[in-house]
């Protein structure tokens, strides 16, 4: 895709998602807001062929994302797919599964231990028995 065209198949068509990345595109004409001035998208300053590009390479208008729109402003040459990399929402991972020796049974609770803890990162506030993290002072 070292062309800068947009790949059609990847194109983000939800309504109020940036048609390139498909994150919210913050748009107050698609979400339906109330004009309370103008809008984001006025401030960035994009070159003609910047516009050009974008009237050339999306198959309809639509509003991209404010990063999207930026991104383009600041590098009118800048790939869809270094936009897409840059700009899609992230998926947060998944907690790991639970190992054995993360926790006990004490009645109907589930207990973790500091082997838990220590596989989660931090400390989560709650105050937890087994917490091998410093108290935090109020």
């Amino acid at each position: 895709m070292g062309d800068g065209l947009f790949d059609l198949k990847r194109i983000c068509m939800r309504p109020a998602h940036c048609p390139v990345c498909g994150s919210p595109n913050q748009c107050r004409l698609e979400t339906g807001e109330a004009y309370k001035g103008p809008c984001w998208c006025e401030r960035p300053v994009l070159l003609q062929r910047s516009l050009e590009r974008l009237m050339e390479n999306l198959p309809e208008s639509r509003c991209l994302c404010p990063a999207c729109l930026e991104a383009i402003a600041a590098d009118p040459d800048v790939s869809w797919d270094e936009l897409v990399e840059r700009n899609s929402p992230r998926v947060p991972e998944p907690p790991a599964p639970l190992q054995e020796g993360d926790f006990y049974l004490e009645g109907a609770n589930m207990v973790f231990t500091a082997q838990y803890h220590l596989r989660r990162g931090s400390c989560c506030g709650s105050g937890c028995r087994h917490c091998p993290y410093p108290a935090k002072e109020s």
